[in-house]
């Protein structure tokens, strides 16, 4: 089984240690090029299951890892847009903040089982450089953010 954890940079105050687990009944709607929700499960409607924890919220945007449960398309972006945390920088599912070249989201770790040795394999991907100006602020405030201090502290959602 693969586990998947993601960085967001969202819009909105998500105050640290903040964490929740959402559940929405998610199609795709051809006509409008995007992914909805339903309130209600029906026909041609998939779960669409994720964890979160904000890990620095500063003004108007916080920085959240998230793990998925299921891979639904856009899972994340509708997800948080639902509920008024659009990622930074995804106009197409309502974010009001702009983000340098594309959206604020990052897939920063894959945790899998070795196929013949069945030990688990875990891999990180630093987010990329048009992250760094948001970063460098998380750090500013004494939570420095690099590879080696992400893993403690997204380790409540992985156990979730």
């Amino acid at each position: 089984m693969a586990n998947k954890v993601y960085l967001a940079l969202v819009n909105g105050n998500l105050p640290v240690g903040t964490s929740a687990h959402w559940n929405d009944h998610v199609y795709k709607d051809d006509a409008a090029h995007r992914m909805k929700a339903s309130p209600q499960r029906h026909a041609g409607t998939k779960e669409a299951s994720l964890s979160w924890t904000s890990l620095h919220s500063q003004g108007d945007w916080s920085l959240v890892a998230v793990k998925i449960h299921t891979g639904r398309k856009h899972q994340i972006r509708l997800q948080f847009s639902l509920r008024d945390h659009a990622v930074l920088g995804d106009r197409k599912y309502d974010s009001t903040k702009p983000f340098s070249q594309g959206i604020a989201l990052h897939s920063w770790s894959l945790t899998i089982d070795h196929p013949t040795q069945k030990d688990s394999m875990t891999f990180h991907a630093p987010p990329p450089d048009n992250w760094r100006p948001y970063l460098d602020q998380v750090s500013a405030q004494n939570h420095p953010v690099s590879d080696a201090s992400l893993p403690s502290r997204v380790q409540s959602i992985l156990d979730q």
